[in-house]
Protein backbone atom coordinates (compact mmCIF):
# COMPACT_ATOMS: atom_id res chain seq x y z
CA UNK A 1 0.00 0.00 0.00
CA UNK A 2 2.99 1.83 0.83
CA UNK A 3 3.98 2.31 -3.16
CA UNK A 4 0.79 1.85 -4.53
CA UNK A 5 0.74 5.21 -6.74
CA UNK A 6 4.62 4.08 -8.17
CA UNK A 7 3.59 1.05 -8.70
CA UNK A 8 0.36 1.80 -10.58
CA UNK A 9 2.18 4.77 -12.43
CA UNK A 10 5.45 1.88 -14.03
CA UNK A 11 2.23 -0.26 -14.58
CA UNK A 12 0.62 2.31 -17.03
CA UNK A 13 4.33 3.14 -18.45
CA UNK A 14 4.31 -0.61 -19.14
CA UNK A 15 0.80 -0.65 -20.83
CA UNK A 16 1.45 2.72 -22.64
CA UNK A 17 4.66 0.93 -24.54
CA UNK A 18 2.47 -1.71 -25.74
CA UNK A 19 -0.40 0.56 -26.97
CA UNK A 20 2.19 2.42 -28.55
CA UNK A 21 4.14 -0.51 -30.16
CA UNK A 22 0.66 -2.22 -31.51
CA UNK A 23 -1.68 0.38 -31.22
CA UNK A 24 -5.14 -0.53 -31.65
CA UNK A 25 -4.23 -4.21 -31.83
CA UNK A 26 -3.09 -4.44 -28.24
CA UNK A 27 -7.04 -3.07 -27.37
CA UNK A 28 -8.54 -5.92 -29.66
CA UNK A 29 -6.21 -8.46 -27.29
CA UNK A 30 -7.05 -7.08 -24.02
CA UNK A 31 -10.98 -7.45 -24.95
CA UNK A 32 -10.32 -10.81 -26.04
CA UNK A 33 -8.68 -11.19 -23.25
CA UNK A 34 -10.55 -9.92 -20.88
CA UNK A 35 -14.33 -10.28 -22.06
CA UNK A 36 -16.96 -8.23 -20.90
CA UNK A 37 -18.86 -10.48 -18.26
CA UNK A 38 -16.33 -12.90 -17.69
CA UNK A 39 -15.61 -14.30 -14.29
CA UNK A 40 -13.03 -11.43 -12.17
CA UNK A 41 -9.35 -12.05 -12.27
CA UNK A 42 -8.59 -13.97 -9.23
CA UNK A 43 -5.56 -13.15 -8.56
CA UNK A 44 -2.13 -10.82 -9.24
CA UNK A 45 -0.81 -13.84 -11.50
CA UNK A 46 -3.90 -14.55 -13.28
CA UNK A 47 -3.56 -11.23 -14.30
CA UNK A 48 -0.30 -11.25 -15.45
CA UNK A 49 -0.70 -14.50 -17.45
CA UNK A 50 -3.32 -13.04 -19.17
CA UNK A 51 -1.47 -9.77 -19.78
CA UNK A 52 1.59 -12.29 -20.71
CA UNK A 53 -0.80 -13.82 -23.62
CA UNK A 54 -1.24 -10.61 -25.43
CA UNK A 55 2.38 -9.37 -25.11
CA UNK A 56 5.02 -11.37 -23.63
CA UNK A 57 6.71 -9.64 -21.02
CA UNK A 58 4.46 -8.33 -18.45
CA UNK A 59 5.70 -10.97 -15.98
CA UNK A 60 9.17 -10.24 -16.30
CA UNK A 61 8.27 -6.90 -16.52
CA UNK A 62 6.19 -7.86 -12.56
CA UNK A 63 9.43 -9.65 -11.02
CA UNK A 64 11.51 -6.46 -11.41
CA UNK A 65 8.80 -4.39 -9.43
CA UNK A 66 9.63 -6.65 -6.33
Amino acid sequence: AQNYVWYQARFQQQVQRLHDALGVEFLRRLKQAFPRGATRVASREELLQRLDAIEPGFGTWAATMR
